[in-house]
């Protein structure tokens, strides 16, 4: 009688391992073959955290109004986010400034009088006009109160993503640029203060964030998953950048989840075995 009742139970878990070997190797099989198909051009992407830098506040940006400025002037005594993107980016960009307006609403700092939100384009072809559709695109008429939509020549821009360690190239197999998504706040300085990674902003974050970054408190390095903005065909349906690192990501997540329930259920069967002759 006890070994009738142990038999079912261990050919339950041996067709289970079975099953989840197969799992497992279709996981890994899918993943390889995304990457392999799907692998995005060699480019040089990233978000080094360089906290303690300072902005090049004097460099010269335009406005949506078409008049000149500089980060100095913007910040006027206020710590500011800084969102480097490009305003008719097809991928992440708008929803990285419409994920942070969403966040900064449901803070109890107002934009303007406690910080800035301050765009900055790394696309040199763009123009005012493109910066105030991206500020039209959060849902007003208007460039919402206390953000700044700015343009400016690549030396400018590129002085401003060398400050911050953004990142980004052309690219040029599908056209527009290849780049890192997130934030920064700066000091009222123009200090580097943190950084946000991705398109998630945390309210209770950004607001310990800029009451930091007011008293010139400069952070610690964050750990997170860089979301980087690439391209999505609509003609083959792939994607490539980070949908491709999160299927690595993902499957091997999978891979090693199903690993250790297997591994607990048959280490489980002499306990079980033992449990069943007891009684």
């Amino acid at each position: 009688m006890r070994h009738r009742s142990f038999v079912p139970r261990r050919a339950r878990i041996m067709r289970f391992a079975s099953t989840a070997r197969i799992v497992a190797a279709f996981a890994i099989a899918l993943t390889a073959g995304l990457a392999i198909a799907q692998a995005p051009p060699k480019l040089d992407i990233g978000f080094d955290q360089r906290l303690g830098a300072t902005l090049p506040l004097d460099m010269p940006f335009v406005d949506t109004h078409g008049d000149a400025t500089t980060l100095r002037q913007l910040l006027d005594g206020r710590p500011a986010i800084i969102v480097p993107g490009y305003y008719q980016c097809p991928n992440l960009c708008d929803t990285v400034r419409t994920s942070l307006a969403a966040s900064l609403a449901r803070i109890d700092l107002a934009a303007g009088a406690d910080y800035r939100v301050i765009a900055v384009d790394i696309d040199p072809d763009e123009t005012s006009i493109d910066a105030e559709d991206a500020a039209r695109a959060l849902g007003s008429a208007a460039v919402p109160r206390g953000w700044h939509f700015l343009t400016g020549a690549p030396r400018a821009t590129r002085a401003l993503a060398d400050a911050i360690g953004f990142r980004y190239a052309v690219d040029k197999a599908n056209g527009g640029f290849a780049h890192p998504a997130g934030a920064v706040v700066a000091t009222p300085a123009g200090v580097v203060s943190r950084y946000f990674f991705g398109v998630e902003f945390p309210p209770g974050d950004l607001r310990a964030s800029l009451a930091a970054a007011a008293g010139d408190e400069v952070g610690s390095p964050v750990r997170a998953l860089l979301l980087r903005c690439f391209h999505f065909d609509p003609v083959t349906g792939r994607y490539t950048g980070d949908v491709v690192a999160a299927s690595r990501v993902l499957g091997g997540v999978l891979v090693a989840g199903l690993a250790l329930l297997v591994t607990r259920l048959v280490r489980g069967g002499p306990g079980a075995r033992a449990r069943e002759d007891a009684r």
